[in-house]
């Protein structure tokens, strides 16, 4: 629930929740929706519009990020999502 999740500024996009969600457990080429990024850095980047997170899932965020670059720098096909 959105309670329960990241705050987002005020504003109800739904398109920066999804890319959100996407960012952090879709696959790592897939396009996110509103024209966010998926590079981290880059100033569209739904993870740079991000309020708050709560504490609990800080550590599966930083988890999974990670396991998606070391599987992309080593050209392994990998989803969270499917292994979930």
């Amino acid at each position: 629930t959105e309670d329960d999740g990241p705050s987002m500024p005020p504003r109800n996009d739904v398109d920066l929740f999804c890319s959100v969600a996407l960012f952090l457990f879709g696959d790592s080429d897939q396009t996110l929706p509103g024209g966010y990024s998926t590079n981290e850095l880059d100033d569209n980047s739904p993870i740079k519009l991000i309020a708050s997170f709560p504490q609990e899932l800080v550590l599966l965020g930083r988890a999974t990020v990670l396991l998606k670059g070391i599987a992309k720098r080593l050209e392994v096909p990998f989803s969270l999502a499917e292994q979930w």
